[in-house]
């Protein structure tokens, strides 16, 4: 069986869980906890270890869904869930302070993905935000920044 293994990365409450529950064919392993930082998002519960999901391609291929904790205190995680994927969905509230910024940030962590396979900006509550932001997104490009 052939397998592939997608991240989905990005600040805590950006959806990635929201998002892996939504495209799963199996029931999702999570490892949510209380949420002890209110304050980054309030929400009563935050990944802490990952989230899992599967997708199936066909009868010889597989999608590995690999949610990684927002919180940096849990960055062991993203390099453990790194070193096998082949892409990595970028997921951000466009409604955040500094969203623009926050994407280039998780861009740089996982530059190496990009390089070897692909990432993926999406944005969460972009309802909420004017065009011209989302317009902003687009002409930021990780193979133009200059510390990446």
């Amino acid at each position: 069986m052939s397998e592939h293994v997608i991240l989905f990365a990005g600040p805590m409450g950006a959806g990635k869980t929201t998002a892996i529950r939504s495209l799963s064919e199996i029931d999702v392993v999570s490892t949510e906890a209380a949420n002890s930082d209110r304050d980054a998002a309030d929400k009563p519960t935050t990944t802490v270890a990952l989230d899992y999901g599967e997708i199936s391609v066909n009868e010889a291929e597989k999608v590995r869904l690999y949610g990684i904790p927002g919180q940096r205190r849990f960055d062991f995680m993203w390099t453990i869930l790194a070193e096998r994927a082949e892409g990595v969905i970028v997921l951000v509230n466009a409604d955040a302070e500094n969203p623009v910024e926050i994407a280039i940030e998780y861009v740089k962590e996982f530059f190496a993905i990009y390089e070897r396979g692909g990432i993926v900006i999406g944005l969460t509550r972009a309802d909420l935000v004017p065009k011209s932001l989302i317009e902003e997104y687009a002409t930021q490009s990780p193979t133009k920044c200059p510390t990446c």
